[in-house]
Formats: structure tokens, C-alpha cells, sequence
């Protein structure tokens, strides 16, 4: 509980990684990627908007929405243009999305599956894991077992120690141990 708490309210370095974002498998939601990993808080996500027939990559940042500001984005769009989609999320709302740009925007809903504001039916029929770059915070798993070490930085050992052993005292012998707080 203590390693738990200490890596999910920090931003330690070095559990800031690149990660992967998996499309759906159902070309029903070509908007639609999942993080595979457990992520704690996303920096960054560009996608590759090179267009059909060019070969130079063209990484280019999204920018990241709250779900309602998406949404008020989403629902300005005319649903009547050949341009514009109209999927059904799986939780059941609909988004008017583009279908000849790659995306600029992104949202979560879950904190699990990210939502894209557009893809380009031209190029790809959804949106594609090696066209994305992305970078989060993860939380790192802790394991139950004698030999683990725990994935923080060396100088967070000793915090990580003191803070167990005071919940430690609270609990079995019910004081506190004034020295470890």
C-alpha cells in the first residue's frame, strides 16, 4: 500500500516511458485505441499525418481534450458532410468524426481507451499503432514475493522503509512511532 501510494502522487523520472496504443480489433471504432500498459498520466502522443503516396514521416503532436470539451468540438461538425462519421462509442454516445485528416485531437473517457477526433479513410481504415508515438508516467507493479525489488529511485528507498515501518506500528501495536513519522 505504502510503494502504491509513494508511485501513484509522483512523477518519478524514470517510470516515464514510451508506450504503445493498440487499435481496436473491430473496424466499427476507427477512432479507438487502447493503452495496454498501466498508466498513470499521459505526456504526449504524436501520429504520423503523412498523407497516401508520401514516404516522409510527419510526427505531428495531438492535443489532448477534457471529454467535454471533445464532445462540444465533435458535435459542431455536420453530420449530413460525406466527410463526417457518425460512430457509436461503446459506451453508447455518438461522435461525428472526420474521415479525411488524420486526428488533432484525443480524449479518454476511461482512462483506459482513447478516443481520436478524425482518421484518414484514404491512407488507413483505422487508426494504426506504428504511426503513433506516445509517452506516459506509469505506475509500476508491485510484486508479493521475497526477491522483488521495488522500481523507485534510490534515494526514495528510505522514505519507502520509514513510511511502512509507521504504518506497520499503527496497525500491529497500535502507536505511533514518532521516530519514523
Amino acid at each position: 500500500t505504502v510503494y502504491n501510494n509513494l508511485v501513484s502522487h509522483t512523477k518519478w523520472h524514470h517510470t516515464r516511458r514510451a508506450v504503445t496504443l493498440v487499435p481496436y480489433s473491430d473496424s466499427t471504432y476507427p477512432t479507438h485505441m487502447r493503452v495496454n500498459e498501466n498508466i498513470k498520466e499521459m505526456v504526449f502522443i504524436n501520429y504520423n499525418k503523412a498523407k497516401l503516396g508520401e514516404t516522409k514521416l510527419q510526427y505531428k503532436k495531438l492535443e489532448y481534450l477534457d471529454p467535454d470539451k471533445f464532445l462540444a468540438k465533435l458535435n459542431a461538425r455536420d453530420s449530413t458532410k460525406s466527410n463526417v462519421d457518425t460512430i457509436i462509442d461503446p459506451s453508447g454516445i455518438d461522435l461525428l468524426i472526420f474521415n479525411d485528416k488524420a486526428p488533432d485531437y484525443y480524449t479518454s473517457f476511461d482512462d483506459v481507451n482513447l478516443v481520436f477526433d478524425s482518421y484518414d479513410s484514404e491512407v488507413d481504415s483505422t487508426l494504426q499503432e506504428d504511426k503513433v508515438q506516445a509517452v506516459a508516467y506509469i505506475i509500476p507493479e508491485f510484486e508479493i514475493s521475497d526477491s522483488f525489488v521495488p522500481d523507485l529511485p534510490p534515494d526514495a528507498f528510505a522514505l519507502l522503509i520509514e513510511e511502512s515501518t509507521s504504518r506497520c506500528q499503527i496497525k500491529m501495536r497500535q502507536f505511533q512511532d514518532l521516530k519514523s513519522e
